[in-house]
């Protein structure tokens, strides 16, 4: 499974006003300011003043004026770590990501105690995938000052897309946490909040989380997209992909928001809109032109290019899970070992569990299902396709009381789907609760009536049903 794209590395660290440069002091400055020659005096004065004017110049956003005073300022005072990091913004803004780079390792050179260079040369690297050493350089950087606020987020997405050991990532949502509790935390620290605890389960806090963080800044783009990511988990697509084009109209040149809208897109069913929007960034992008060959390999019903693929990526969790997927009906028995396989590679990703549970189902060995998804609710209660499949458990198992719950939540949550009130009426007519069974019915004939064809079989049973049901309620057989 290609990795979500997280927008907490790439934000551009915006200018940062200086009303005079720091230099690194030691005990011989005094002196030296002393005794230095005048030319030397005047340099340093030029270099400030040419700082500050790029200042002014990228504040307006004038990024040619500024670069030139920046340049300037360096010309004049070679060891000049705040031009060298204003230099390196401008790149990154740019795309320019190895001249950027390396105007942050020479400010960092300068000043190796200064964290904000460290802390965008970290985002940068992540920016690249260079997960290892952005690790090493944010830890450390942490280390010299926990309170590195721009730390936080692109660790934060290291640690999710190199899947972190759960009790590391429950120690930095600890640390996230308490971050959260103080006053001005920028809407970032939110949204890396909230994607912690996407994925380790606690989704109804993370919807709280990134509510939070767009209650500070509703355009913030890594709240924005965190909160796709939890529409994507909770399989409500079409919204999802509503707020991903969204995003894709506020961030146009933006690789990863696309990337996002075409995973929402081919969530919802709609995989040739999602090529269309990747096969544009396909070239430069090896994300959106794995995403296109796994489309368009889950587009196809045949295991057999699924099963060749795996020969030459064997282990590899996104084969593994489109192959437990694809044999789930035709061969259930050989979907269980695919989705255990992918929760073995990838045990952080819900959806090769949920897979497994699909093939228990698909095997009618229900009861182990029901095991299953209860197990997973307790974690993942949030998860509309946990539910559902619970849900049908239970009723197969006729469970009736435990399924009426679930389908109470189930259609309070997708209160137009017909099929959820067409169980919960059967539920609520096998528990003799005739009245909520007559108002279920009515409720699925209603929905059902868009579309008689796909429900005809449905459609004639309850149409049978109802006289007698209603006989049922007038005679007061019930229990409500």
């Amino acid at each position: 499974m290609i990795k979500p794209v997280l927008f907490f590395a790439i934000a551009l660290f915006a200018a940062v006003p200086f009303s005079s440069p720091v230099f690194c002091q030691d005990e011989d400055e005094e002196e030296f300011t002393q005794t230095a020659p005048s030319s030397v005096q005047d340099d340093v004065e030029k270099a400030v003043a040419a700082f500050n004017a790029g200042q002014d110049a990228h504040a307006e956003g004038d990024l040619s004026k500024a670069m030139e005073n920046y340049l300037e300022a360096l010309r004049l005072l070679p060891e000049f770590p705040e031009a060298e990091y204003q230099i390196g913004t401008i790149h990154q803004s740019r795309g320019n990501l190895k001249d950027a780079e390396e105007s942050f390792r020479r400010a960092i050179s300068l000043r190796p105690a200064w964290t904000l260079p460290s802390s965008a040369l970290g985002s940068l690297l992540v920016r690249k995938g260079e997960f290892a050493e952005a690790k090493m350089v944010l830890l450390n950087t942490l280390e010299r000052d926990g309170n590195c606020i721009p730390c936080y987020p692109p660790l934060t997405e290291v640690y999710l897309q190199t899947d972190e050991e759960p009790e590391i990532l429950r120690k930095h949502l600890q640390r996230l946490t308490i971050l959260t509790s103080k006053s001005r935390i920028p809407a970032s620290i939110w949204a890396a909040k909230a994607a912690v605890e996407r994925s380790i389960g606690e989704i109804t806090a993370a919807k709280e989380s990134v509510s939070r963080a767009l209650s500070l800044d509703p355009e913030s783009t890594p709240a924005l997209s965190e909160q796709i990511e939890i529409l994507l988990a909770l399989k409500d697509f079409e919204a999802a992909a509503a707020k991903a084009g969204r995003l894709v109209e506020k961030e146009p040149e933006s690789v990863p928001a696309k990337i996002q809208l075409a995973r929402a897109e081919h969530a919802a069913g709609r995989s040739q809109n999602a090529i269309s929007i990747l096969e544009p960034i396909s070239a430069g992008s090896d994300a959106a032109s794995g995403m296109i060959a796994m489309i368009k390999l889950d587009m196809g019903s045949d295991p057999g290019p699924l099963i060749e693929l795996l020969k030459e990526k064997p282990g590899d969790p996104a084969v593994l899970g489109k192959l437990c997927s694809v044999t789930r009906k035709s061969d259930p028995e050989s979907s269980l070992q695919y989705c255990l396989s992918a929760s073995e590679a990838e045990p952080t990703n819900i959806d090769h569990a949920i897979g497994y549970g699909a093939a228990l189902l698909q095997l009618k060995r229900y009861a182990d299902a029901a095991n299953l998804f209860s197990r997973l609710k307790e974690n993942f209660g949030d998860n509309y396709t946990v539910r559902v499949n619970f849900a049908f458990a239970l009723f197969q198992l006729e469970r009736f009381d435990l399924a009426r719950e679930e389908y109470l939540w189930i259609t309070e949550r997708q209160p137009e789907l017909a099929a959820g009130h067409y169980f919960l009426a059967i539920a609520n007519d096998r528990l003799e609760r005739y009245t909520e069974a007559l108002s279920s019915y009515q409720r699925f004939l209603k929905l059902a009536a868009k579309d008689k064809e796909q429900f005809a079989d449905e459609i004639s049973r309850v149409e049978l049903r109802l006289p007698i049901l209603e006989r049922q309620v007038d005679s007061g057989k019930r229990r409500n």
